[in-house]
């Protein structure tokens, strides 16, 4: 016990004898007066052809800059249409093709000039073909279901 006691008079003597041997502020230190001056500098931007004080925003470089962010529903609601559209079923893709089709009859049956019926019928042809496409892709995807 008695020892702890004379470690801890020890370090406390120590401790005070580095406090007293730690040297004092120069006394330039005290001489020096620290206040704020009004200054009349320009404390925001400045614009750099005339060199006058601007208003916040209004400086030529941030009519440059526009940080107007994209409006992201819109782009929400693109992307969700463009991935809608793309995904159309089959049934509703082959109903789309057949109405097209009895339109194109129609049409040719309006026509009474041969030559002007030639577009429509090549028309006609590329149509059945990508509904014969179609009903084979349907068929396939059926029997997949099926199985």
């Amino acid at each position: 016990m008695k020892k702890t006691l004379l470690f801890l008079t020890l370090i406390f003597v120590q401790v005070l004898a580095f406090a007293q041997s730690k040297k004092a502020f120069p006394a330039w230190m005290d001489d020096a007066v620290f206040e704020r001056k009004n200054s009349t500098a320009v404390s925001g931007p400045v614009d750099p052809e005339t060199g006058l004080k601007t208003e916040f925003g209004t400086s030529v470089f941030r009519k440059k800059v526009h940080s107007k962010l994209p409006d992201f529903q819109k782009m929400r609601q693109k992307s969700i249409k463009s991935a809608t559209e793309s995904h159309i079923s089959v049934d509703d893709k082959l109903k789309q093709l057949f109405e097209h089709k009895t339109d194109i009859e129609k049409n040719i049956l309006n026509v009474s000039d041969e030559t002007q019926k030639i577009p429509f019928l090549e028309l006609l042809k590329n149509l059945e073909s990508q509904i014969k496409y179609l009903e084979s892709v349907k068929t396939a995807s059926d029997t997949k279901k099926l199985k």
